[in-house]
């Protein structure tokens, strides 16, 4: 940034230039400073010039004097030109003293411009799913936006300059990123409404970019603030807080529970924290959470979370996976909740349609009209109940379904056998729904590129798309990458490993075929090779040659890609085979297999080397429930306690 200033000052001792741009203290050794020799890097000291300004009063000039764009302004003014109906009112509050603490933590009328976009460009792309745009009053923060805690002002122009379509440059978003973990810093100690919005915000930022460990302690610190306050109890009970500040808390309230309970289903860590709710109410007005979907997927969640849990130790014995206690406790609880769902909430496609154009886009027609009949405000929650509604039946029927792989008909009773055939149909049906709403998601968001290289049959030109979802859907949505996997090795399984024996005891049609698998399969990689892009900030090439070849550091869904890529491969040996699949290595462990297996991991990833992270080290992938104890194509392995446990129990049912 040009400091320069007709106030000239005299030069003082300057760090290196490798520090400054980390922000990182310097100890100015010559003739090269201790960090930079600790990195391995070469330690440049910049020319100080003389009649530097001080940032306190280039601070007020930027303010007042917005024609002096600095870098980050011209960009702004670059990426968002602002239409006549949304220029920026100005906000009620302008800071006038020059005396400041830490310039760092300072706001200046670009960010203020470039938040006041973001939320502008929310409005006009529809995109309510948005994770700022509705835990903020955005009226409100705009308004009194320079005296805004800086540790929320700033995670939210780090979103801001990093989720905007017209990509910025990647040290722009990284310079207010390490501003706001500076910030906040220094009010993790103090709980506070607005210091949790910033704890989350924080969070949902770094575990996109590979950080887990950074992410988790972020979201624990979050569940912990909410329970010293005693949020559960709703906000009217406090006197002096406006309505508007009541909407608020109990947004930001519903969000931290809301992700609480999703977190538990897909990481162990979470367990033993907890959030009681108690007399709260359901936030209202147009965003995300306003209806009563924000209860039936919390009970979504608690459903897959007690399946979790209980498929956390594999049962003593085949009998005991088939009907032991703990599993019909679990159908129980599946029905009960699922019964206590709407059907008017649920999407239910109809795989037979999608070959045929017009009869797809009838049925897509249909489920907008339902969408926007049922809950306008909310149709983002709508297909999330909906996908993971069919994910729920996935998992609890996995365990039976992985039965089809290692066991024949002839081995087992004839209760056994229509357990087992009931798990193989109904894993199919609920595969291939989610399966076909991705394909209807793809065709909201208006993604025509991602369409043309899919193997849907529908001409995404055909007609032109409603706008329900933003085209932002997929990058805000991660949480749907989980069902997504789900549904990716239930037809994995099915298409390529269930034995023949156990598919001719279904009806025809009732299960997937070996290339109904492989498309649905292709289907789901490219979605998380496309979301995998959007986080990565790159541009999305039209040659599907490009969308099978991610570029770009290692992210959270990494081993979801790697994974389907071996299921993928898998399939095509498959067919070059004749439809047979080739001879199977048991699912023992010996020295030689050990040296040629790969197990897939989370990776942790710094952002732009800011990160005090171990960089390379790895974690448990953030999944329903991984792999459970099988390989693909007999080299990749599911890393988790879990999987080893499994894998024993498989190794003892095989059947020759």
């Amino acid at each position: 940034m040009d400091w320069t200033h007709p106030h000239l000052s005299p030069p003082t001792p300057r760090a290196c230039n490798r520090c400054r741009e980390k922000r990182r203290r310097c100890d100015m050794g010559k003739p090269g400073c201790e960090r930079c020799a600790r990195m391995k890097v070469t330690c440049v000291y910049s020319a100080i010039e003389k009649g530097t300004a001080s940032p306190s009063k280039t601070l007020q000039a930027s303010l007042h004097e917005p024609e002096k764009a600095s870098e980050m302004s011209q960009f702004v003014r670059l990426v968002f030109p602002s239409p006549g109906a949304g220029r920026a009112p100005p906000p009620t509050y302008l800071p006038t003293t020059s005396a400041l603490e830490d310039p760092d933590m300072a706001a200046t009328y670009t960010d203020y411009l470039l938040v006041h976009n973001f939320f502008l460009a929310a409005d006009l792309r529809h995109a309510s799913d948005s994770p700022a745009y509705y835990l903020i009053d955005r009226d409100c923060f705009m308004a009194t936006f320079f005296s805004q805690p800086p540790a929320l002002r700033l995670v939210l122009c780090t979103l801001a300059a990093y989720t905007s379509e017209s990509a910025l440059p990647k040290h722009l978003y990284v310079r207010y990123y390490t501003r706001a973990k500076k910030a906040l810093t220094r009010v993790m100690q103090t709980p506070s409404l607005k210091t949790i919005q910033a704890i989350y915000l924080t969070s949902h930022f770094v575990l996109v970019h590979g950080q887990p460990t950074l992410g988790e302690s972020l979201t624990i610190a979050a569940v912990k603030m909410c329970a010293a306050l005693n949020m559960g109890t709703d906000p009217s009970h406090t006197l002096g807080r406006s309505k508007s500040e009541q909407e608020e808390y109990r947004r930001c309230f519903w969000r931290i529970y809301y992700n609480l309970k999703y977190s538990k289903c897909v990481n162990d860590i979470y367990r033993p924290f907890s959030l009681i709710r108690h007399d709260i109410m359901l936030p209202s007005g147009g965003v995300r959470g306003a209806s009563p979907l924000m209860i039936h997927i919390c009970a979504i969640w608690d459903l897959i979370y007690q399946i979790r849990i209980v498929l956390d130790e594999p049962p003593n014995s085949l009998d005991d996976l088939l009907a032991g206690p703990r599993i019909t406790k679990l159908n129980t609880t599946l029905i009960d909740t699922h019964a206590e769902l709407p059907s008017m909430y649920i999407l239910v496609p109809d795989p037979t349609l999608s070959h045929d154009t017009s009869l797809a886009f009838a049925q897509y027609a249909a489920f907008v009209e339902q969408m926007l009949s049922v809950s306008p405000n909310d149709t983002t929650s709508m297909l999330l109940l909906s996908v993971n509604y069919n994910a729920s039946i996935c998992m609890l029927l996995r365990p039976r379904l992985y039965l089809t792989v290692f066991t024949q008909p002839d081995k087992l009773s004839q209760d056994g056998n229509f357990l087992i055939k009931t798990a193989l149909e109904e894993c199919s049906a609920a595969t291939q729904r989610i399966a076909e709403l991705g394909q209807f998601i793809l065709y909201l968001t208006d993604n025509e590129q991602e369409m043309a290289t899919s193997s849907s049959f529908l001409d995404p030109l055909a007609k032109p798309k409603p706008t329900v979802l933003s085209r932002s859907f997929w990058m805000q949505q991660i949480i749907l990458s989980h069902a997504f996997f789900e549904a990716a090795v239930c037809l994995w399984v099915i298409s390529c490993r269930s034995r023949a024996a156990w598919k001719d005891l279904c009806a025809s049609g009732y299960v997937v075929s070996l290339h109904q698998g492989k498309r649905y399969i292709l289907a789901i990689s490219r979605y998380y090779k496309l979301v995998s892009k959007r986080f990565g900030k790159e541009t999305i090439a039209a040659a599907d040659a490009s969308i099978s070849q991610p570029q770009g550091k290692p992210n959270m869904f990494t081993p979801f890609i790697d994974c389907i890529d071996a299921m993928v491969y898998e399939l095509e040996l498959m067919e070059m085979n004749g439809g047979v699949s080739p001879p199977r290595q048991t699912v023992g462990d010996t020295e030689a297999s050990r040296m040629q297996r790969i197990v897939l991991d989370m990776k942790a990833m710094g952002i732009a080397d800011v990160e005090e992270v171990v960089v390379g080290s790895s974690e448990c992938p953030l999944a329903f429930l991984g792999l459970l104890g099988l390989e693909v194509n007999d080299v990749y392995r599911w890393k988790g306690d879990r999987e080893d446990k499994w894998r024993v129990f498989w190794s003892e049912q095989v059947f020759r």
